[in-house]
């Protein structure tokens, strides 16, 4: 069944959605239409988007879709990022297990879970930059510290090391540290609350692995965090869903 192409932004103007280009009708017609119909709304919103200006739009893709999508632009080369840090794909291996995906450089990894929660957006035209994204759920935030042994690591030689939330998450993204130094996470530990002072003073030490974490996976860097860290460039979709991890351009 094809998802509705509904963004969220619900704005009536002359007729039409300022989020999603259908009409009134379309869209109180949709819940109970067959899928003839909404194939033939499909069809016609790539050119009412152009004439009213709509360029952030949602895909009409399945999780296999998103999945393929996402596969196919790890073998490329591609670059993804999450509360801005990036993973670059180039001569990285790919793994995929259903819906899992794993993807290990030498420099970091990306692992993905992609279900039927997981929504697509394109901003633009083509397929150069999509948006990965869920659902925003109302949780409550479990607070910087130490969240324990990185039991979800995509490397397994990571995964006794210690993951140090910093407390700079929100409702979609989780700002970590991953350190096996006893020194170092007890740093951690003394300035909890402390986020990005704590940033600022693990440069002058060894830098321990960052982690973003986010509805549908995480991405890793191993040479530290870099700068944008920490959510420089995040971008919302609408008060309806939450940016997981986006394919940057080029």
């Amino acid at each position: 069944m094809l998802t509705s192409p509904c963004t969220g932004l619900c704005q009536i103007e002359d007729d039409f959605c300022r989020g999603c280009g259908r009409t009134r009708e379309e869209i109180g017609g949709w819940r109970g239409a067959g899928e003839d119909f909404r194939q033939r709304v499909w069809a016609k919103l790539p050119q009412r988007r152009a004439a009213l200006g709509i360029k952030l739009h949602r895909k009409d893709w399945s999780a296999r879709d998103a999945r393929d999508f996402v596969v196919a632009s790890l073998r490329r080369g591609g670059v993804w990022s999450a509360g801005g840090l990036t993973f670059r794909a180039e001569g990285a291996e790919v793994q995929v297990n259903g819906g899992a995906i794993r993807c290990i450089s030498s420099r970091g990894a990306l692992g993905f879970a992609l279900d039927e929660s997981v929504c697509a957006f394109a901003d633009g035209a083509g397929d150069e930059s999509i948006i990965l994204a869920t659902a925003r759920r109302r949780t409550e935030p479990s607070g910087p510290g130490r969240l324990g042994p990185d039991v979800q690591a995509v490397r397994a030689q990571d995964r006794a090391a210690i993951l140090y939330d910093l407390g700079l998450g929100d409702a979609g993204c989780t700002y970590c540290v991953r350190a096996t130094d006893p020194d170092l996470i007890a740093r951690l530990e003394a300035r909890a609350g402390d986020g990005r002072n704590v940033l600022a003073e693990l440069s002058k030490y060894a830098a321990p692995h960052a982690v973003v974490l986010t509805g549908i996976g995480r991405i890793e860097a191993f040479g530290g965090a870099p700068p944008g860290f920490a959510g420089e460039e995040r971008r919302e979709i609408s008060p309806a869903y939450v940016a997981c991890a986006r394919l940057l351009p080029g």
